[in-house]
């Protein structure tokens, strides 16, 4: 538990980030004894939210409409206003009056934050002199700004460049996450979602002169002088439809790194001269609206609404909008916390980590990884861009929006266990049958609950854990009497990315934010972490982005670079992956990065699709720590709190399909039968399942604090429930120990905690693939006919054994002159790869392939195969050599083909006692022995082999103590049996395991072969080729089963290790 002497995977910093409201207060202002159907009462609560300055001043910001009903019922009455308006206008002040005093989340005038920390005593203060921060809201800013590019003025003054995620189509310059301009998207949908241009040579000039920001100027004169017959107007007006259609961005956009955005345009409007009248008058009132929000930050919170009013009404008449300004409020508190608290925090984050589903990364893209591998291979670097365009690569990933995916919906692996079922059943019969709203988990409940043992080298890199800190009082929490409980936000998977969009509320803060950010470790040797940039999908979503790039090294998409930082060029990013993750590399580097996002925009909702893969590459690696999760039972009528020592890891839950149902079939009723049947199924809801009088409303990470006790409270879930299908009602924390009404209260103040892992050494290796300019990809009526052989994979031996080599003779005789198969399954199932070369193509393609596709439309006909297609050969040269070794890995190919069909005759020859994983054994360290040992200074070579290559590479494929047991059960057999260092004695000696070696001998001569190109050419490191080349032995022998393969490289490990042992010692 969290006070045992077992160390803690997880670090916290010393301090955190406090979130609270504004009017901490759990019971509020009395409320209208007449129910909500009562219009009086309804205009009474309007009345009285006029008269709560800073409630009403919060409104004014946050609903305007509300604000102008609140406005006109306290000035003229409830005259003239319908009903149903009126109630539920009542319902939405509620709303904001309960959010103020009971929701910590950060929001306008409704809550704030500050920061805490952990400490030797607790220390709780409270004072009124909270501070707002007012920022231009970005969705407005980017309108007013695509308006002031329209005149020529101010254009001449900017930079421009090429929009960073540009793509070419066919003669077309494509941009797919062209942005809504700051329009308002209703309905999920775009303003528009593409943009394209024809790719004239102008065209393509601009593109290249404007990869880099220039002057929009300077880029003129380059055109003109590019094409003389070009007049300078023209070149204008070209330039100028490309900035409207965003194929050219101009710096008057925000860079979004943590400045003011609204200084930014002032600044660089000063410096337009002969501006538009439209635009005088713009800059005018945008400096008229920087006056003002000066003054309102000036003002006490609660005691500046004529100020704000002035504000808004000030830059609605620049640009109608709604809410034209983003405000966030500075609390003005201390609070100190005991280390134990933060002890606690430690270890229930490595508990919440071992109890995450065994899965490296995000599940959007595990089918992606798969598939990457299955086209591309472990060696291959695609540019980002190339691989995200469905016409050029694989396009994006299951699920990616911006702009949509083309991919089917592939659902999660499901991680479910028969084990883990039962006893979370187990968990909540129990408490249902003694009515406990909590149950208690100790380690051997955590052991059974667990999926797996988590590997340490899994941990991630950091993440934020938001909890709620309850406790009887201060001096209660001193003494180690408090709960902690995980709220219903719970966290992030970077540390320091909730405190970022607050970095300029305080002078200190940006650095001590930044610190967090950089304090991060990585998980891959090497790697260097970048951050990630954009202009988000909503405009408004553009105020939690604007977050200092704390890495010192940023990607840009659809903003300009941030001065005084690093830019890499998105173009200059290449995709590639190893066998359990997806990697990002700078291509021009070859360095692989970690790419980060630095703030709580969320990416798979606004980030384009480059972005998004881009960030979700980051967390690759990685297996990230998740929230309790019920699994089959989440949708049980109630369950249990679940705590584990002083750590709530899951509060009570009570779900409202009934009362749904209640308030659906009471829709129609009159308001008396409405609030009748409204109190009768609450009432009898309580009473069914033990619900406390005050719960909290929630859906997904909003909350609404509710006392059942109250018409008013319950008129609002029976609303709620109707508005949100997946409402739920949780506890409040502390109200189960009656600690409400304690300043430590779960209502009262919400944490942010970072962490990161407590090593912070990498634990994964860095990509070893490599780039490659100019692919030659083999299709029709080329070098390579590549065939597709669908069946069984019962029946694959047998075809190989007694089909493949007919197939092989009469391709020779049409003109084919090389071959090799791989065995392969994929989404169609199990199929052989066969690929044919011919060195002219003619007769390849007009006699080699009509006679083979014959033969192969007899074998369907005779129940052989089940069909067959044909496909591109694109070969894997980065993994063998590249292209200069191409050729002699292809002679590899042919002659282990041959090698795996003759093994398999022998492993059904009676004569012969070895079964396919000997022979497989046998082959690879054969293979292994004839590529010969690493070269001096081969950083892989970590064992002093001598000679001996068999030795050496087979020692890089595991540890001593992870030999297999069939093994160890027979270690003497395998030595007799495997030696290839000492000219294999045993099967020398045996008729059939002289033919064993005689099959093996063409494969190990080009084996040798390949070597010397390898290690000339230098292109790929020689631990991959070889690798590369036992996996693929293993592959055509027996298929693509890991764990078999694996027992295959161990038993030849242990072999040709104790062999070198026993040299190694020998007098």
């Amino acid at each position: 538990m969290e006070g045992s002497s077992q160390e803690a995977l997880f670090v916290a910093g010393d301090v955190f980030l406090h979130r609270a409201p504004l009017v901490p207060d759990i019971c509020g202002p009395p409320l209208p004894a007449e129910g909500p159907h009562d219009l009086g009462a309804c205009a009474d609560i309007l009345a009285s939210a006029s008269a709560d300055t800073a409630l009403s001043e919060a409104i004014a910001l946050a609903s305007p409409s509300l604000s102008a009903m609140i406005g006109r019922v306290a000035e003229h009455g409830a005259t003239g206003i319908k009903a149903n308006q009126l109630r539920r206008a009542a319902l939405a002040t509620l709303r904001y009056d309960i959010r103020m005093r009971t929701r910590p989340t950060p929001f306008g005038l409704f809550a704030g934050v500050t920061t805490g920390q952990f400490d030797s005593a607790a220390k709780v203060e409270r004072g009124t002199a909270h501070r707002t921060r007012t920022h231009a809201d970005m969705q407005w800013l980017t309108r007013i700004g695509h308006r002031l590019e329209r005149d020529p003025a101010v254009l001449s003054t900017l930079t421009v460049q090429a929009h960073q995620s540009l793509i070419t189509r066919g003669e077309r310059l494509v941009l797919t996450c062209a942005s809504s301009q700051g329009a308002r998207l209703t309905g999920g949908a775009d303003v528009r979602s593409t943009a394209s241009v024809r790719r004239t040579p102008v065209v393509e000039r601009v593109m290249a002169e404007s990869s880099a920001p220039l002057p929009y100027g300077e880029l003129v004169r380059r055109i003109v002088t590019a094409f003389p017959g070009a007049p300078a107007g023209r070149v204008r007006e070209l330039l100028a439809e490309l900035v409207r259609q965003e194929i050219l961005i101009t710096g008057l956009r925000p860079p979004l790194d943590g400045g003011d955005p609204l200084r930014h345009v002032l600044d660089l409007l000063t410096r337009v001269t002969g501006p538009s009248e439209e635009t005088r008058r713009i800059h005018d009132a945008l400096l008229r609206v920087e006056r003002e929000r000066k003054a309102y930050d000036a003002r006490a919170v609660g005691a500046g609404r004529a100020h704000l009013d002035r504000l808004l009404d000030t830059a609605r008449s620049i640009e109608p909008d709604d809410t034209p300004v983003h405000i966030d409020t500075r609390l003005d508190a201390r609070l100190h916390l005991p280390y134990a608290v933060r002890e606690v925090i430690e270890h229930a984050t490595g508990v919440m980590w071992r109890l995450s589903r065994p899965k490296l990364g995000l599940f959007a893209l595990r089918d992606y990884h798969r598939r990457f591998l299955d086209v591309y291979g472990a060696d291959r670097l695609v540019p980002i861009l190339q691989l995200l365009d469905e016409s050029t690569g694989l396009g994006a990933p299951a699920g990616y929006g911006w702009p949509n995916s083309e991919a089917a919906p592939v659902p999660p692996d499901d991680f479910r266990t028969a084990r883990r079922d039962r006893a979370m059943a187990r968990l909540t019969a129990a408490a249902h049958r003694t009515r406990q709203r909590e149950v208690v988990l100790g380690d051997a409940d955590l052991d059974e609950l667990c999926h797996d043992t988590a590997d340490h080298a899994d941990l991630p890199n950091s993440c934020e854990v938001t909890v709620q800190v309850v406790a009887p009082s201060v001096e209660a929490l001193d003494d180690g009497d408090f709960l902690v409980f995980l709220s219903p936000s719970p966290g992030s998977h970077r540390a320091g990315s909730t405190f970022a969009r607050f970095a300029d509320q305080h002078p200190a803060w940006r650095a001590e934010f930044a610190a967090l950010h950089r304090g991060n470790p990585v998980h891959v040797h090497g790697a260097v972490p970048v951050d990630l940039a954009f202009r988000t999908r909503s405009g408004r979503a553009a105020n939690l982005a604007h977050t200092v790039p704390a890495t010192g090294r940023r990607i840009s998409v659809g903003v300009p670079g941030s001065p005084g930082t690093e830019e890499l060029r998105l173009s200059d990013i290449g995709v590639g992956a190893t066998l359990d993750r997806l990697t990002a590399v700078h291509l021009p580097t070859g360095r692989e990065i970690v790419p980060v996002l630095g703030n709580m925009v969320s990416a798979p909702a606004q980030a384009p699709n480059a972005v998004r893969l881009l960030w979700e590459i980051g967390l690759e690696g990685q297996r990230l720590w998740e929230p309790w999760n019920w699994g089959p039972l989440v949708d049980a009528p109630f369950v249990p709190r679940v705590r584990y020592g002083r750590f709530v890891l899951a509060c009570a839950v009570w779900r409202l399909d009934g009362i749904r149902a209640r308030a659906e079939a009471a829709r129609a009723e009159s308001a008396d039968a409405r609030a009748a049947a409204r109190d009768r199924a609450i009432g009898e809801w309580r009473a069914a399942w033990d619900v406390p009088r005050r719960i909290l409303a929630v859906t997904t990470d909003q909350r609404l604090l509710l006392d059942l006790d109250r018409t008013w409270h319950r008129e609002l879930l029976f609303d709620q429930v109707l508005r949100h299908a997946d409402l739920i009602a949780q506890e409040i924390p502390g109200e189960y120990e009656n600690w409400l009404d304690s300043p430590l209260a779960g209502h009262v103040c919400e944490l942010v905690v970072p962490l990161t892992r407590r090593s912070g050494t990498p634990r994964r290796r860095p990509y070893a693939g490599r780039g490659r300019p100019g692919r030659t990809v083999h299709g029709l009526g080329g070098e390579w006919l590549y065939l597709k052989l669908h069946g069984s994979a019962r029946t694959q031996d047998d075809l190989l054994r007694d089909h493949i080599p007919e197939l092989v003779d009469l391709a020779r005789r049409h003109g084919a002159d090389a071959w090799f198969f791989i065995r392969y399954t994929d989404h169609g199932g199990h199929h052989l790869r066969l690929r044919l070369h011919g060195a002219r193509p003619e007769e390849l393609w007009g006699a080699a392939a009509p006679a083979v596709g014959a033969l192969l439309r007899r074998w369907q006909q005779q129940g052989v195969l089940r069909g067959h297609s044909v496909a591109e050969y694109d070969p894997e040269t980065e993994r063998y050599g590249g292209p200069v070794a191409q050729h002699s890995a292809e002679q590899v190919f042919q002659r282990d083909s041959e090698a795996a069909i003759e093994l398999l005759r022998l492993a059904k020859d009676p004569a012969n006692d070895h079964g396919v994983d000997d022979l497989a054994a046998i082959s690879c360290a054969a293979l292994a022995h004839a590529f010969g040992p690493p070269s001096p200074g081969n950083p892989l070579a970590t064992e002093d082999c001598g000679d001996d290559g068999a030795a050496a590479w087979l020692s890089m494929t595991g540890a001593r103590h992870d030999l297999p047991a069939a093994f160890r059960a027979r270690p003497a057999h395998w030595r007799g049996l495997i030696d290839p260092y000492g000219g294999w004695p045993a099967l020398a000696g045996d008729p059939a395991g002289a033919r064993i070696l005689q099959a093996l001998r063409p494969r190990d001569e080009a084996a040798r072969r390949l070597a010397e190109v390898v290690r000339a050419a230098a292109v790929t490191p020689e631990g991959r080729v070889v690798g590369s080349l036992m996996h693929m032995a293993c592959n055509r022998l027996f298929g693509g089963e890991g764990a078999r393969e694996l027992a295959v490289l161990g038993i030849a490990r242990g072999a040709v290790q104790d062999h070198l042992n026993r040299r190694r010692h020998r007098p």
